[in-house]
């Protein structure tokens, strides 16, 4: 580098009306998007130094769980929805699908076409790194405009050349931002994209996250190495650096990208703009779902959907790598909000049953529907740490099992509920207890119930990536989609233990009778038949 480090750095604070040149187009960072915002809202919220008329495009993941993804984790509380998308088209903005992963494989992308055409427009792009895949968008998707990846290093002339020769634009390092030598010796200014400011990116010499995303985009074990250089490699941090626009636009560049900076406040905000509002519709899927998964928290519920998930992302080829972010795009929410069934990007796939999930009342069922059971104890002190990792209470074990807004009080509520009438006679009933002793049969049973030809070798397959110790793993590696963070305490996780009886290594002898009495005021007898049928009484 010619020039040193920071050298064309500014204090933004003084120069943030920079900025507001109608002459300088952005696109900006939709990595903290909310799926209830309006894409303008986020625009204000986040980039409020920012005209919206400015905004040319907004790069990010859409809700689709593509393995092409790179740069950043797929997170589905902040991908862009079709809502989000149609809303930007229309404004005049387009979306840079950022798939900048390092790999191409053909099935995938096979399997990736239906998300590619949804969105093939003027006006909407791919950002890539991997050039075979660049290729093949070019010649089936023509109206995409592609960009070449930061991920790519174009650190000399002859590496952008050679990128515009495949790619309409390049994006360049922000850390080459300080070498002007560099900046001024580009060709073609007008298809160069800078970065108008930069987080961590800036001042890593490494930047080995990329590929640990991509590994963990596609399954793969992480190689020695990769992931954040933190650790390993000191680096002076410089937090959220903007840089000198008016004199980059004085060399000829005229298209800037951003990325937000994070603030509690802005995220306070966007949320609440995001809420829902009272009457507003909610969008549905074309495709009404085959079956309801009923189930009371904590019955098991996340486990089930990974094995259905794990099969129906293998029978039917979708090439999805399965965690605790992709789970909800495959068996969604039965209402609205982040896992909701109105984000289901898997509709055009035939013969594959719409499946969602309900903690709804046993009024809502309907016939074919699926009921998940699991022993009162187990679901109690399973829920006890699931309030305390979401603050939601702050007391001892023994307190939430004598309080009546507690699980135990509702969870013999929402029994009752079922046994009245008996309601589910005529669903097909598992149970946790059931799941753990023939994990393959009982799938075997719901895939039949749902009417999926079963392979009993993709059954195998599905158990075990579905084992609780390859879902605490995926949990650890891509966290869970709206949960808080566990920050490495085994208790705080989704997926904690997952034993039958765990209850006893929590409650002694007097606790269990207490619970026991507190369970027989409760529950009713037609409840208590209906646990009894099942083995759990």
């Amino acid at each position: 580098m010619t020039t040193p480090a920071g050298t064309n750095v500014i204090d933004f604070a003084r120069h943030h009306a920079a900025f507001r040149n109608p002459a300088y187009r952005f696109e900006v960072s939709s990595r903290r998007i909310l799926p209830g915002a309006d894409p303008s809202d986020y625009l204000k919220v986040y980039y409020p130094y920012l005209d919206i008329a400015q905004v040319e495009a907004v790069f990010g993941n859409a809700v689709y769980p593509s393995r092409f993804y790179g740069g950043r984790g797929y997170n589905l509380e902040h991908s862009l929805t079709d809502r989000h998308i149609a809303t930007l088209n229309g404004r005049g903005i387009g979306v840079s699908l950022t798939l900048t992963g390092h790999y191409f494989d053909e099935a995938v992308y096979r399997a990736n076409g239906p998300f590619l055409e949804r969105f093939h427009r003027p006006g909407n792009a791919i950002v890539c790194t991997n050039d075979t895949l660049a290729r093949r968008i070019r010649r089936d998707f023509p109206d995409y405009l592609l960009k070449a990846s930061l991920i790519k290093h174009l650190t000399t002339v002859d590496k952008v050349e050679q990128a515009l020769e495949l790619y309409d634009r390049a994006v360049i390092p922000m850390d080459m931002n300080d070498d002007d030598l560099f900046l001024a010796a580009l060709p073609d200014k007008e298809r160069i994209v800078l970065f108008a400011n930069a987080n961590c990116a800036y001042a890593c010499p490494a930047r080995t996250c990329y590929v640990a995303i991509s590994q963990r985009h596609w399954g793969k074990e992480k190689t020695p190495g990769a992931g954040c250089s933190t650790p390993w490699l000191p680096r002076q941090e410089t937090g959220h650096t903007f840089f000198d626009v008016d004199k980059f636009a004085r060399m000829g560049f005229s298209h800037f990208k951003l990325v937000p900076r994070l603030n509690p406040n802005s995220e306070a905000v966007l949320r609440m703009l995001a809420a829902p509002k009272k009457g507003a519709g909610v969008a549905r899927p074309a495709a009404a779902p085959a079956a309801t998964i009923h189930s009371f928290p904590k019955c098991g519920r996340t486990w089930l959907r990974t094995l259905l998930a794990h099969y129906l992302n293998r029978h039917f080829d979708l090439q999805v790598t399965v965690n605790l972010q992709t789970l909800f795009t495959l068996i969604p929410n039965d209402r609205p909000g982040l896992k909701g069934v109105e984000h289901y990007p898997f509709g055009h796939v035939a013969r594959m049953p719409l499946v969602v999930a309900s903690h709804a009342a046993a009024s809502l069922r309907r016939g074919g529907d699926i009921l998940l059971l699991r022993s009162i104890p187990d679901v109690v002190v399973s829920d006890y740490f699931q309030h305390r990792k979401l603050g939601a209470f702050a007391g001892s074990l023994s307190e939430f099992i004598a309080w009546e807004e507690g699980s135990l009080s509702r969870y013999c509520d929402y029994l009752n509920g079922w046994a009245a009438q008996d309601a589910w006679l005529g669903m097909h009933v598992l149970t946790y207890e059931g799941l753990h002793a023939d994990t393959a049969g009982e799938l075997t049973r719901l895939l039949c119930h749902l009417g999926v030809e079963v392979d009993p070798d993709q059954v195998a397959e599905a158990v075990a990536e579905a084992s609780f110790a390859a879902m605490q793993r995926e949990e650890q590696g891509a966290g869970h989609a709206g949960m808080p963070d566990p920050n490495g305490d085994p208790e705080m996780f989704k997926v904690r233990k997952g034993k039958v009886g765990g209850y006893r290594d929590y409650l002694d002898q007097v606790e269990i009778e207490r619970l026991q009495t507190l369970v027989a005021q409760r529950l009713s007898p037609e409840a208590r038949a209906m646990f009894e049928h099942f083995g759990l009484g």
